[in-house]
This record gives C-alpha cells, structure tokens and sequence, in this order.
C-alpha cells in the first residue's frame, strides 16, 4: 500500500478495518507533545508512543520504554521486541477493536518495526514533525530535552491511578540508577518522564 492513499481497509481480528497513521520525527523534537493534536485531527483515538497504547484519556496496554535502565533496552521496549509486551498490545486491539491508530516513531524503519511486532496492516499515511511544528517549536523542543532531559507522555488527567502508579515506579527506577551510576557518568542528564495534563506538564 503506497502513502498517496489515505485509508486501508484490512481484515483484522474479526473483520476490523484498520488504518495506521505514522508519526514521525528525531528523538527531542516534541512529537509526544503534538500526538494528541495529530490523532484529533485525524479522527484516531488510539495512539502508540514509547511502548505503550494509549486510547483517548487512558493507557491501556504495555509499558513505557523511559522506565528502562539502559538505552539499548528502552529501544527493545519501543520496538514491542519482547513477545509478551507485544501480545499485550495485541490483545488490546482484539478488545478495543479500533479503526485507526497513530504510532510515533524516530523514523521511517522503527514505525514499520512497530507495525511488523504488533501484525499491524500498511501505513497509510506518514505524518513529519516539520509539517506540523516550525523549525523554531522543533530547535526549543531539542534544547528543553538536552538541558532539561524532559519528556512528555500524551496522556491526559484523567487517568490519574495509572499516571500515579508510574509515578513511583518512575521515582523508584531513578533512585535506582543514581545508586549504579557510574562516577565518569555524573553530571549526565537522565531523561524523565512527563505528563501532558490540559494545564500545565508534570514531572514524574
């Protein structure tokens, strides 16, 4: 299936017609942070970021690659790579049963890994950060990760026991580290963790 067509129809789990939209952009450029945009102005409620699915206001399936300890790990996460973190997410959509998804990915070949992992249908489209973000948001998007180590998840509100309870598992993994780390690693900015709430980010 070619990205000039916007929509296709796949017999999936049952006779579901499914479309998956990427979104793609470097790592640091605020892509979690306009995934809620993207997906409302494309009518999709669910949304694939860091490991984890999200439908509308809540997480619904997996686990967040930013609770890993090492880089090489958070990527395995990402990328669905262990069987049982994949059927979880698989098993999400014989329950929900979506018409459309929208997977954030670094690039081209890490979205289609995705698709591959999950037995997701074709993209159908392929959405680019610099065609919703101006090179301005993108260079202070890459600025607050490096200086701040921030990161968002687009998750909202409402889900507040599941955002507490990554919350301390978060808080728990972190102390953790500082307690390995290494000396020629001090100084070393580890990238959190952020919730998009309506009013303001919150660090967890």
């Amino acid at each position: 299936m070619g990205t000039d067509c916007p929509y296709v129809l796949y017999t999936y789990y049952g006779g579901i017609a499914l479309r998956v939209v990427a979104f793609i952009g470097p790592s640091g450029t605020g892509k979690s942070h306009r995934a809620s945009w993207v997906a409302r102005e494309r009518g999709i409620e669910f949304i694939i970021d860091d490991g984890i699915l999200i439908k509308g206001n809540q997480i619904i399936a997996g686990s967040s690659a930013k609770r890993e300890m090492t880089k090489i790990a958070s990527i395995k996460r990402a990328l669905f790579v262990d069987d049982k973190h994949a059927e979880d997410v698989k098993n999400a959509f014989r329950t929900y049963r979506p018409d459309a998804v929208l997977i954030l990915g670094t690039s081209e070949g890490m979205v289609e890994k995705i698709v591959e992992r999950l037995e997701l249908p074709d993209i159908s489209e392929k959405v680019y950060i610099h065609e919703v973000a101006s090179e301005l948001e993108i260079k202070q998007a890459l600025s607050t990760r490096r200086e701040q180590g921030k990161h968002v998840i687009p998750v909202p509100i409402s889900d507040k026991k599941r955002l507490f309870r990554l919350f301390f598992r978060s808080f728990a993994d972190f102390q953790k580290e500082r307690e390995r780390k290494l000396p020629d690693n001090r100084g070393k900015v580890r990238s959190k963790a952020y919730v998009q709430l309506p009013w303001k980010i919150y660090n967890i």
